[in-house]
């Protein structure tokens, strides 16, 4: 399985000899579903010093003609007591760094044995030792050493699970090999991470902006430059580790011993002869000076850093206008495809890892170097519910593009209120995928959204509401409540129609609801959280002159002209057309007994194509909408429900005869419909010379993990 990461969609095509929605389909149906590894991360082998509260430790010689060596055992611990730091490193040494590996002696796994050499090097062996005993912390985890690189079904579930490994380990520590000389250099890399201004004056106390030819700038310039050249930053496993620690990740960065006094404790820690740097701090610091002097600086090593250490949340606002916030995904996936790694089918590993994906794609070890990666890792995020809007089925130049570049045009951009949470953008997923040559199969409820816009000028005046305080997310301050008062009473008067009182009662209700769980301190479950946030688009809905609210009300199927209840309040643009439209929400609470995330969307969609099986659509965008349902919308019972659901592998005629229901004890009111998001009509066409013979391809998937 080679890179393929520069394919376009055409290149694809051609190799496969089928059209792209044919090929997408076609790696669904070879791979069957498994449950996503979870049980490997409870009893985690780590290594720890010997007489730990000793400084030297324990030694021994393996025979009188060698050196003594530092013992270091192996030892099984809970790891969600977060009791262990994780170490990140390259596993290929860089330039002028040590190879030797003769200095620890390391415990056998199972009873007796006599200690093995270390594998990993001295110099890596060494920093991980005098940090964790500097930290007082007994045990650190180092994946060559603690995962039984002999055992093959071990290696594969221990890939499948590093984004556990980060997430509980007390601290993670990155190993750069390179050097801080100068004092210079020292305060530099201070001010930087102070967030100061480089001035050349030191008296200028308004710190104002430097001047780009400044020397200061420039040597700041070459010290970002020359630690993002580093080997850490080269490596796709690195990236992910230092990506799922997070908060927690330190850099360690070797400095001269003359700096050990000069360096200040807050910034770097005080271990001897290192600096402990906060990873995201850095990378914040280094992408917020690179943005602010790509124009007057080298442009070129400007963008190398800002590759090579990605703060999301900067670029993110950089490439996106200030109406609509493109998800993090497509940069994560781009950023993962461009670095070096020795199996390019492990980027799958690592993007489902750094994604939080429950549905893996594993590539067996002999397949590795054949196929193409990005097509995998496209089929990779529609399993896991990745939207993506369909604005282009007439554009004959969109086969001409990367996959990569068809995941940054396409992914859903959201608003900027909503865009405050990234939790709620990370979840915007589709749930219960099925992929097949007509599109992609899911679950949720239509609805058809009236022409009626909600005149905010008649609502009446309502009392004063009780409410949280500003600084409480999880439910509605009393200025939001009143709001939602003042539309639930005019809902209620008749003057939009008697049909409205129902969704008034529903208004009224949750703000209630939500009044009694923050007088109880009841933290919100997903749904709620959910619906507060909707609820909070809707209040901006009615202060904004550029939005206006209009009420939907759920259909099962298209066409659909029977009178249904409005339960439904969207929020729309102005300037849309006042004609009917429709829109597609689901909701999946993440499941307690696997690795999963809340899923949930809410899009403005338009119906697509034959509409005799399931209802199909295109999707447009992102809609923010406040639905109600008559019956509750618990995570428990929505959970019980899923974990009886069969992963039964699609086919293309199941897919034109969607007719089946297996969930006949749903509330027929509350039932969930399947839909058939399509695909844009250039993935549906083959060229002039393409073999159209469905067996002509088989992809080389071995299986998938859920």
């Amino acid at each position: 399985m080679s890179n393929g990461t520069e394919k376009t969609f055409r290149d694809i095509q051609e190799s496969s000899g089928r059209c792209i929605s044919k090929t997408i389909a076609g790696i669904q149906k070879s791979i069957k579903s498994q449950k996503a590894p979870a049980t490997w991360i409870r009893d985690l082998e780590c290594l720890s010093l010997t007489n730990f509260n000793s400084a030297r430790g324990k030694k021994r010689k393996f025979n009188e003609n060698e050196p003594e060596r530092k013992r270091l055992d192996r030892v099984t611990i809970n790891p969600f007591k977060r009791s262990y730091i994780a170490i990140s490193y390259p596993w290929e040494p860089s330039d002028g760094e040590p190879q030797t590996c003769d200095r620890y002696a390391i415990s056998t796994r199972g009873n007796g044995g006599s200690p093995a050499p270390n594998k990993v090097r001295d110099s890596v062996l060494d920093r991980a030792v005098r940090y964790a005993e500097h930290y007082e912390c007994p045990s650190f985890w180092i994946d060559y050493e603690n995962i039984d690189q002999d055992n093959k079904d071990e290696k594969e579930t221990a890939v499948q699970s590093m984004d556990q490994v980060y997430k509980y380990a007390e601290r993670s520590i990155a190993l750069l090999w390179i050097w801080i000389e100068s004092v210079e250099e020292l305060d530099f890399l201070a001010d930087l991470l102070k967030n100061q201004s480089l001035c050349s004056d030191p008296e200028n106390s308004r710190r104002q902006p430097i001047s780009c030819y400044d020397q200061r700038c420039q040597g700041a310039l070459e010290l970002l430059d020359r630690i993002t050249s580093d080997n850490w930053w080269q490596r796709a496993w690195t990236y992910q580790e230092d990506y799922l620690a997070g908060p927690y990740m330190k850099l360690l960065v070797r400095h001269h011993p003359k700096l050990q006094r000069r360096k200040s404790a807050k910034l770097f820690g005080n271990i001897p002869g290192e600096l402990a740097i906060d990873s995201t701090s850095f990378r914040e610091a280094a992408a917020t000076f690179c943005t602010a002097h790509k124009a007057s600086l080298n442009k070129r090593t400007c963008q190398k850093i800002l590759q090579r250490a990605p703060k999301y949340e900067v670029r993110r606002y950089q490439d996106n206008t200030a109406n609509a916030v493109k998800p993090m995904f497509p940069l994560i996936f781009k950023d993962i495809s461009s670095r070096d790694i020795t199996y390019p089918s492990d980027r799958l590993a690592i993007t489902a890892n750094c994604c939080s994906y429950s549905i893996r794609i594993n590539i067996k070890p002999s397949r590795r170097t054949r196929g193409d990666s990005s097509i995998y890792l496209l089929v990779l995020a529609l399993l896991n519910g990745e939207v993506l809007v369909n604005t282009d089925d007439k554009d004959a130049q969109l086969l001409d593009v990367s996959v990569f570049r068809f995941l940054e045009n396409h992914c859903v951009a959201m608003d900027p209120l909503v865009d405050k949470q990234l939790t709620f953008q990370k979840s915007c997923r589709f749930q219960k995928v099925r992929l097949s040559s007509k599109g992609i199969r899911t679950q949720g409820h239509i609805w058809r959204i009236g022409e009626r816009k909600i005149d905010v000028d008649l609502m009446p005046g309502a009392p004063f509401q009780k409410g949280c305080s500003d600084g409480e997310s999880w439910w509605l301050t009393g200025r939001e409540r009143w709001w939602l008062e003042r539309l639930a009473r005019h809902l209620r008067s008749g003057n939009e129609g008697k049909r409205f009182r129902r969704l008034s009662k529903m208004l009224h209700e949750y703000h209630q609801e939500d009044l009694d769980d923050m007088q109880h301190r009841r933290p919100p479950t997903s749904w709620g959280e959910l619906m507060t946030l909707m609820a909070r688009e809707v209040v901006d809905a009615m202060k904004s002159e550029n939005k206006i609210l209009r009420l939907g009300a759920r259909i099962r199927d298209l066409p659909d002209k029977s009178c249904h209840p409005y339960t439904g309040i969207f929020v729309v643009d102005a300037k849309q057309s006042q004609s009917v439209s429709y829109a597609f929400t689901s909701f999946e609470p993440a499941r307690k007994r696997q690795r999963s995330l809340d899923k949930h969307v809410s899009l403005l969609v338009m119906p697509k194509g034959n509409q005799h099986s399931s209802p199909s659509f295109v999707a447009r965008g992102w809609i923010s909408g406040l639905c109600f349902f008559s019956g509750e919308q618990e995570d428990e019972d929505r959970e019980d429900a899923d974990e009886k659901d069969t992963d039964e592998e699609d086919t293309d005629e199941e897919d034109d005869s969607d007719k089946g229901n297996d969930e006949e004890d749903i509330d027929q009111d509350d039932k969930e419909v399947n839909v058939v998001f399509r695909w844009p009509k250039s993935f549906t066409v083959s060229g002039e010379h393409q073999n159209t013979d469905c067996n002509a391809w088989r992809p080389d998937t071995s299986d998938v993990t859920r």
